[in-house]
């Protein structure tokens, strides 16, 4: 999908640079900006091609037209759509699938299967979700909007809540954990550091057992396997997490779920929050 933006120039930007108002009023980078150059119809200045040294006037439309080639063939494919607007879509992501493509992964990703259903060759997810792990997600349908999603992410206006299920009883019912995550040399695996305070992880119990306890989980960073490595080091890993020592025999996965998420739209500045239900096999495992 094609994303354009229109602006009329105000009175208060008169005689400025179009770089300035690219700049200044449309909020993009350098990076945006050096690729608009490179578009024949990028940028125009009342529909007529415009260079970013011209000088705009009071009344001018000034229009600027991103990239993005679309692909023709749509097929009906079942996804659980949250939310979907021009700019991005929020998807209730199942367990056993990747994010977007790798290796062994290059037709059968969320991602990939995103653009069929949107007709778009190219999708970004923000925040990625392991394959395992199951939840919401969200993905950017261009390269603007997913600097902007990413921004945001950056500067934490785009938040995500989790449910965990551990093995045992915390002691402290609420607390955010401050560690570092470092990788295993040869594994997939992450090390978790104590005399480190990069990720912090924010926990409430919400149900326990003498064997399990149901946790809501914020986390203040984005680090991979945070939550998974971070509750394993301190000796309750996540039911399931056979990679960090979970127990397998009630469930074959990762006991993780992104159930609520907040962020801006990133052009309206919208706010946009969505919560889902507990995935049906963690909840059977509650039931149980």
């Amino acid at each position: 999908m094609r994303k354009i933006l229109r602006k009329e120039i105000k009175k208060e930007d008169n005689n400025k640079l179009v770089k300035v108002i690219l700049k200044d009023i449309f909020h993009l980078s350098k990076k945006e900006i050096s690729r608009l150059k490179f578009i024949e119809d990028g940028i125009l200045l009342n529909n007529k091609k415009a260079f970013i040294n011209e000088i705009v006037k009071e009344g001018d439309e000034l229009e600027i037209r991103f990239s993005e080639t679309v692909v023709d063939d749509k097929e009906d494919i079942e996804l659980d759509i949250l939310y979907e607007d021009e700019d991005l879509i929020i998807i209730n992501k199942p367990s056993g699938i990747v994010c977007h493509k790798s290796h062994g992964h290059l037709e059968d990703d969320l991602g990939s299967l995103v653009c069929k259903k949107c007709g778009l060759d190219k999708v970004r997810v923000i925040g990625r979700l392991d394959k395992d792990v199951s939840g919401l997600i969200v993905y950017a349908k261009s390269q603007p909007s997913a600097a902007r999603l990413s921004k945001a992410r950056s500067e934490k206006r785009f938040n995500k809540q989790y449910l965990a299920i551990i093995e045992g009883r915390l002691l402290k019912k609420a607390d955010t954990l401050k560690y570092g995550i470092k990788k295993v040399e040869g594994s997939i695996k992450k090390e978790v550091d104590f005399n480190d305070d990069a990720c912090e992880t924010k926990y409430r119990v919400i149900l326990e057992t003498d064997i399990y306890s149901l946790l809501f989980v914020e986390i203040k960073t984005g680090k991979s396997h945070q939550i998974r490595a971070g509750f394993s080091a301190l000796g309750y890993p996540l039911v399931g997490d056979n990679l960090y020592g979970g127990n397998l025999n009630r469930i074959k996965r990762p006991a993780l779920h992104c159930a609520s998420i907040q962020l801006f739209q990133p052009f309206t500045n919208e706010l946009i929050k969505k919560d889902i239900a507990l995935a049906k096999d963690m909840l059977r495992l509650i039931e149980e």
